[in-house]
This record gives C-alpha cells, sequence and structure tokens, in this order.
C-alpha cells in the first residue's frame, strides 16, 4: 500500500490535534532499518506512540520490538529526543512531511519524512542542513548528502488543494497529444494517485474516454467530481473508513470510504476513523517484515540441511542401484557356474554385457568391472558371485549409515522449523494499552478512593514533585534512607482529619517502597507536610542531589508502620493494570491479589511465582474477565519487577480480591 497525499492531509491532521498539547519525545527506537518508534509523552495525559516509516506517519495502537537497527538511530536519538514536537506539516498536497522539534534550549530540529518511491527519513537542523539522512539522494533535480542543504521534490502536478476549472481547461487546450486518455491526462497533472483518478473518471464516466472526444462542459464535470472527492476525503468524520481485504483475507490498502471502481467483489472491514484504519494495514507489513526476519538466519541453516538431506538421499540412491546391479550380476553368474567352464565362453560373455561388466587385467591380475566398481574375478564362477554378494552387502550395511545419517538431519530440520514457527507466532507487535499518566509511577488507589503516586528514583521522585505536585495534594516520606516521595492526590480541605484511612496507607507504601524493604526493617516511621512546606530549591550556599527537597515546618508524623505491601490485578480504566500498595487498597480494587513482605525470593523468582499464583487463582473465574488469563499469560515478567519494591520479597498468601468476589457473589457491596 502507498500513502496518498490527500490520505497524509488527514493523518497529519488528526496528529496535530493529538499531540498539540506539549507532547515531547520521551524515546526513538528503530522497528527495521526504515520504520521508527516515537514515544510521545506529556505530564499529564497517556503516551503516545507515534510511527513514522518510509511508507508513512500514523498514531499505533501496538508495541513493536526491534527486530533491525536502523544506521541513522543514534542520531536521530542525539538530536530530537527529548524535544517537544512543535508541529507537523505536509509540503501542499505532496506526500512529504515536516515535522519540527524544539529543545529547552531553543534548538530547532526538523525530522523530514518522504513516502514516495523507496521513502527517506532525514533529521536537519534550523537552517534546513542535513544533520543525517536515511537513503542519501543524487538525481537530476536534486542531491541529498549530510551537510548539505535540504532540498524539497519538485512538484508532482497542480497541487490538489489549490486546482480550479480554469487549471483544467488550460491544460486540456494545451495539451498536445489529444489521443490521450482522460485518466492518464488527468494522473499526469494532477497531484493525486492513482485510486483517486480513477474513482473520478468513473463518477464522471468518463473511463477510457480521449482527450479529442471531451468538451469544456466535460472537463467541468471532471473538475466538480474531483473538488467533491477531495471534499469527501478530507471529511472523514462523514464516512466510514475501509480496510479492503485480498484473496486470503490479510489487510491490503485502506479506502476512506467505498470506492465505485474498485470491484464491488472485495471483502471490506469498517473502521471508526482513517488512523486506525492505516495502523491495520502498515502494522501488518511491519509485523510479517519483523517474522520475515526473524526467521531468515533459521531458514538458511533449514536450506543447508536440504541440500544435505538432498546429497544423502542421492548418495542412498546410488548405493542402492549400485548394489542391486552387483547383486543381479552375481545371480546370473550363479547360474551359469555349472555350464560355463572357459572365460571365453559366449554365455559368459553375453551376461557379462548385459550387466554392462567386463574383465579387465589390471597389473597382472584380473578384475570384474561392474557399475564402477572392481571385484576379484576368479574363474570359479561360484567364487566371484561369492565375492560380488559380500560386496553387494557392504553397500547395503553403507546405505544404513547413510539412512541414519539421513534421521539426524530431518531431526534437526524438524527443531529448527519448530524454531522458526515460534518465531513467527511470537510477533514482533503486541497491542499498545494506553496507560494513564500516573502509571510511569509508583502509585495505588487508596480504600477511600484517593489516588497516591511515589517516585521510583531521583528522577520520578522530582517530577513528582516539580510537575505533578498542587496545592490541594498532600506530600509523605519517610525516616529512611532512600525514601521515596509520595504524594496523596486532590485531598479535600481538612481531609486529614476525614480521609486518615488513606494518610496510614499512603504512610506504609512510603516506607515500604524505602530502603527498608531491602534492608529486611519490619516497621519504620514517616510524616507528610503540606505542598507550600516543600522547598524545591537549596539554601543559598548548599546543594542539594537530585530527586531531593527541603522540607521547612512542622512534619506530621506516623510512627510504627508495619512495612508490607500487596500487588494485585485490578481494571483501570476498561483494562487490566497490576497495581501495588497496602493490602487493604489493593484487597479492595482488585481481582486477585498476593500478599508480599520483604525477604525470600530474588525479583525474578518473585515476579515467576506471582504469575504462576495470579494464573492459578483466576483460573475458571467468572465470564466477566474472561478475558484476564490472557492478560496474566501475556504479563512480562519485566513488567511486574517493575512494580514490586528493590530487593528481595516473599509471598505471604494469596487471595481473590473483592472484585472477584463480588462478581461471583462472596460479598456484597
Amino acid at each position: 500500500m502507498e500513502l496518498s497525499g490527500l490520505e497524509l492531509h488527514c493523518l497529519i491532521g488528526d496528529i496535530n490535534h493529538k499531540l498539540n498539547q506539549g507532547y515531547y519525545v520521551g524515546s526513538i527506537s528503530s522497528i527495521s532499518r526504515n520504520s521508527f518508534s516515537l514515544k510521545m509523552r506529556h505530564p499529564n495525559l497517556p503516551d503516545v506512540i507515534l510511527l513514522l516509516s518510509t511508507t508513512g506517519i500514523w498514531i499505533t495502537k501496538m508495541n513493536f520490538r526491534t527486530f533491525e537497527d536502523s544506521p541513522i538511530i543514534s542520531s536521530m536519538k542525539s538530536e530530537i529526543e527529548r524535544a517537544k514536537l512543535e508541529s507537523i506539516e505536509q509540503v501542499g498536497d505532496e506526500r512529504v512531511a515536516y515535522l519540527k522539534f524544539r529543545h529547552l534550549d531553543g534548538r530547532l530540529r526538523v525530522l523530514v519524512a518522504e513516502f514516495f518511491r523507496k521513502g527517506n527519513v532525514i533529521v536537519c537542523d534550523e537552517n534546513n542542513m542535513i544533520i543525517t539522512i536515511l537513503n542519501p539522494v543524487e538525481v537530476r533535480h536534486r542531491t541529498l548528502r549530510t551537510g548539505m542543504t535540504y532540498q524539497s521534490p519538485p512538484p508532482r502536478g497542480i497541487n490538489i488543494f489549490d486546482l480550479s476549472i480554469g487549471d483544467l481547461l488550460d491544460l486540456h487546450d494545451k495539451e498536445l497529444d489529444q489521443n490521450m486518455e482522460v485518466e492518464k491526462w488527468l494522473g499526469r497533472n494532477v497531484s493525486l494517485s492513482k485510486k483517486y483518478i480513477e474513482e473520478i473518471v468513473t463518477r464522471a464516466k468518463m473511463k477510457h474516454r480521449k482527450l479529442s472526444d471531451t468538451t469544456n462542459e466535460d472537463i467541468e464535470i471532471l473538475f466538480e467530481f474531483t473538488r467533491k472527492l477531495v471534499f469527501d476525503v478530507c471529511a472523514p468524520s462523514m464516512h466510514t473508513p475501509l480496510v479492503v481485504l485480498d484473496i486470503t483475507g490479510r489487510p491490503a490498502n485502506v479506502i476512506p470510504f467505498r470506492l465505485k471502481s474498485i470491484s464491488g467483489e472485495a471483502a471490506y472491514v469498517p473502521y471508526e476513523t482513517l488512523m486506525e484504519a492505516v495502523d491495520v494495514v502498515f502494522s501488518e507489513l511491519l509485523k510479517e517484515e519483523g517474522s520475515s526476519s526473524r526467521t531468515v538466519e533459521l531458514d538458511n541453516k533449514i536450506a543447508v540441511l536440504e541440500h544435505d538431506y538432498d546429497q544423502q538421499n542421492q548418495a542412498e540412491t546410488e548405493v542402492i542401484e549400485k548394489s542391486n546391479a552387483i547383486r543381479k550380476l552375481a545371480q546370473e553368474l550363479m547360474t551359469l557356474s555349472n555350464v560355463v567352464t572357459d572365460t571365453q565362453d559366449k554365455s559368459l560373455s553375453s551376461v557379462l554385457e548385459k550387466n554392462t561388466s567386463k574383465i579387465v587385467t589390471i597389473a597382472g591380475r584380473k578384475f570384474l568391472e561392474v557399475v564402477d566398481e572392481s571385484i576379484p574375478f576368479d574363474p570359479r564362477l561360484p567364487r566371484t558371485s561369492s565375492l560380488l554378494f559380500d560386496r553387494a552387502k557392504e553397500l547395503e550395511r553403507g546405505c544404513q549409515s547413510i539412512r541414519n545419517a539421513k534421521s539426524k538431519l530431518i531431526e534437526q530440520m524438524q527443531d529448527l522449523r519448530k524454531k522458526a514457527d515460534l518465531l513467527q507466532k511470537k510477533a514482533a507487535v503486541k497491542l499498545q494499552v494506553e496507560k494513564e499518566w500516573f502509571e510511569r509511577y509508583r502509585w495505588f488507589v487508596g480504600s477511600e478512593g484517593l489516588l497516591c503516586i511515589g517516585g521510583r528514583d531521583a528522577s520520578s521522585n522530582s517530577a513528582i514533585i516539580r510537575k505533578h505536585l498542587t496545592d490541594q495534594d498532600l506530600v509523605f516520606h519517610a525516616e529512611v534512607h532512600g525514601s521515596p516521595f509520595f504524594v496523596v492526590k486532590n485531598v479535600p480541605t481538612n481531609g486529614a482529619e476525614q480521609f486518615k484511612i488513606s494518610l496510614l496507607e499512603a504512610a506504609q507504601a512510603t516506607v515500604s517502597f524505602s530502603r527498608a524493604w531491602k534492608d529486611g526493617l519490619s516497621v519504620a516511621d514517616a510524616y507528610w507536610v503540606f505542598p507550600e512546606q516543600v522547598k524545591k530549591g537549596a539554601p543559598t550556599g548548599q546543594f542539594l542531589p537530585k530527586g531531593s527537597f527541603v522540607i521547612q515546618g512542622k512534619r506530621n508524623f506516623v510512627k510504627g508502620i508495619e512495612i508490607g505491601l500487596a500487588l494485585g490485578v485490578i481494571v483501570l480504566e476498561k483494562k487490566y493494570a497490576l497495581m501495588c500498595g497496602p493490602q487493604e487498597a489493593v484487597k479492595r480494587k482488585s481481582i486477585a491479589y498476593c500478599v508480599l513482605l520483604p525477604g525470600g525470593n530474588d525479583p525474578t523468582s518473585l515476579a515467576k511465582k506471582f504469575k504462576q499464583e495470579m494464573v492459578g487463582t483466576c483460573s475458571n473465574i467468572s465470564e466477566d474477565f474472561k478475558d484476564l488469563l490472557e492478560y496474566l499469560k501475556s504479563l512480562s515478567i519485566d513488567e511486574i519487577i517493575k512494580t514490586i519494591p528493590h530487593g528481595q520479597s516473599k509471598i505471604l498468601i494469596t487471595k481473590k480480591g473483592d472484585l472477584l468476589a463480588r462478581a461471583v457473589g462472596e460479598v456484597h457491596s
């Protein structure tokens, strides 16, 4: 599938609408040599994955793994990561997009994406000087290399958004080749893709008509249909975008609405937005590319083994044929042994000739040559027959060795094919679950419904206090080295008295996620303060490490807090998520959970055990959670490790949470 200029216009409009609220590039990774994933982040909004390739640009719901590094990924990361997206612009109606990024120090970087021919990705500075380029260009009308000034490609025709009836009439009158068909003439002069050109001439009932057969009225009709089609494509909310399937049911193309020029027998799948439809088709192409690349090495090994197997087959066939020929000659010589006494006998000569064999003398000794084998010849034919039978048996024993070698080759090929099948089934992509902004930190929802967020490290500690702390929040810290900051969000006025349970839970989370867990402590102290007591700058003449802040005024202590947490699976905004926090808070929100205490297993072992316990607990559960097992089985060990405290942990108990208990009628709200 090729992305048209009109479709690019729609996609860029949607992307700008989605990302114009202060998104910046959190990270860039290469999916393949020609495809890149840009994780767009926002302080308070969910992450967005923007895919950029030489075929197109779109927002995806998929999360791709890297299956091939791009030669320009390092340069792209250094030039664009952490920069804020200012805008995405299309060059007229051409298949070229400019993505403008601004760094905090004011530096501007322009990412140019070209989606025609083999495509290109180019990073330029504010003066359009090329910093890095994926595919250097050297053609008649432009040369693009690192260090040169970027030049846009020449326009393919009249900008479709600027097209007027006067333009078409003028082109019609000036065209020298009046025998040209209308669709070819329109395609040469107007910047539209082939499928839209065909749709216009089909609607105008001018398919295969020559220019010489058209009047000014015909050209006016053609213009009206062109303008109507452009309007229809650029107003996607008025139509249902469709994914066109090929004969195998594979997504093959995207159209913004049903086109008359496409066969009515074609199979379609409707989607709500053009972005979703494009994501389906292009993501499928990337998945196929990824699956193919992941098995190339195995395929090469299988090909070598198949070649060896064919050679062994050929060798076995040759040995069997040779053995059969020798055995046949031996049997015929045995029948002559009672009647032939002279090697010059015609009967012997006839048998030898019929079996393509002969008697030769080598170094004074006689040999019987048959199928490239030399067997000592004895005038006593029974003796010669015996020698022939012995040689045939030797060859047949050699066949068994060949068969054993073939069996080993078959086993090796089967093992490699199984690995290749597993790699293909293990897709290079999984569905990207849209996460809430707070899921990048430690978090839990307290028993009283208040959101609590905490830092994972010095950077996230700093981000929570500097970006997310408001006047309605409360700030927690532990009297332990290596304590995170926890913030209880949106506490009502005088809420410290009203939400005592939430404060105790926040205090327990603060001490449990501190160094106290790794040190194996059983209790620790914490305190809370108001936002205005947290000073973000160091006192004069002093230095504060990253993630540290000065606390002024009274500290409200919560002493002797028991260290312990629970890890459970909850439903968060119609999706499953892991939540780690105080036991009662996790129990109230979860489908199932495990109670955790310090000590015992390393994080990897604990994560594997948790996954096993959850799968066992949630087997044969309510239909309300029919896709839960699939989520649990796909849950990565890294994601579990990311959620639990640092250090060793052990599972005390595993239980069904209140969410599952209510679903099966075990408790009542």
